[in-house]
C-alpha cells in the first residue's frame, strides 16, 4: 500500500491507502482517496452504495450479508474494501472480493468480484485506489494472481490497470435469452 501522488510513491500508515488525485484547472487542488476493510460499523453507511448496484436489496438482507463479509472468519477468504474521500463518512467506493484457494501445491487467485462505485467526478481514481487496496491485500495472502471483474469499465480505469501490469485474459458477452421476442410458445 502506498500514497500515490502524481509520480511519487511514498509508504503511509498501515491501516489505509492514500490515493492522491491531482484536478487540473486554473486553482490545482488535490483530493484524498482512503480505502480500507469494511468493518461491521461500516455496513449500513456502505448500503445506499451497495443498493444502487443491486436495486431490490433490502437493508436487512445487506446487513446479514454483510455479517458474513465482516466477521473474523471471512477475513482473507471473502470481504469489501471501501474507498472514501478524506473528511467524509460514507463510502463512495466498495470492491467485493473472494480468495479462492487452488490444489495442493498452488497458490490462491484473489478474484475482485463486483466494483461499485459513486462520485460526482471520475470514477477511474477511486476503481484504481480499490484495486491496488485488494491487490496489495492478496499479495499479503501469499495468492499467486488477482482477477478482476468489471462492468463497463471506463477508457481511464482500463489504461491505469493495464499500465500496472494487468492484461485482458476473455472478453464476457452477456446476452438475455428470455426476452418477449425469443421466447417460443
Amino acid at each position: 500500500i502506498y500514497i500515490i501522488a502524481g509520480n511519487r510513491c511514498l509508504p503511509p500508515p498501515q491501516n489505509y491507502r492514500i490515493l492522491q488525485e491531482e484536478r487540473s484547472g486554473v486553482n490545482e487542488r488535490t483530493s484524498s482517496i482512503l480505502v480500507s476493510s469494511m468493518e461491521p460499523a461500516d455496513v449500513t453507511l456502505a448500503f445506499p452504495l451497495v443498493a444502487i448496484d443491486e436495486p431490490g436489496l433490502t437493508l436487512a438482507v445487506w446487513r446479514r450479508r454483510a455479517r458474513r463479509l465482516t466477521s473474523p472468519d471471512s477475513r482473507g477468504k471473502n470481504g469489501v474494501f471501501l474507498a472514501r474521500y478524506s473528511g467524509m463518512q460514507g463510502p463512495c467506493g466498495a470492491a467485493f472480493y473472494h480468495v479462492v484457494p487452488q490444489g495442493k501445491g498452488q497458490e490462491a487467485i484473489c478474484h475482485i468480484k463486483r466494483v461499485v462505485v459513486l462520485t460526482m467526478g471520475p470514477s477511474h481514481p477511486i476503481t484504481i485506489a480499490l484495486i491496488q487496496a485488494t491487490e496489495e491485500m492478496a499479495r499479503r495472502l501469499g495468492c499467486q494472481e488477482t482477477h478482476i471483474h468489471l462492468v463497463r469499465p471506463d477508457p481511464y480505469t482500463l489504461s491505469g490497470l493495464c499500465s500496472s501490469g494487468y492484461a485482458s485474459e476473455a472478453i464476457l458477452l452477456h446476452k438475455s435469452i428470455t426476452s418477449p421476442e425469443l421466447v417460443v410458445h
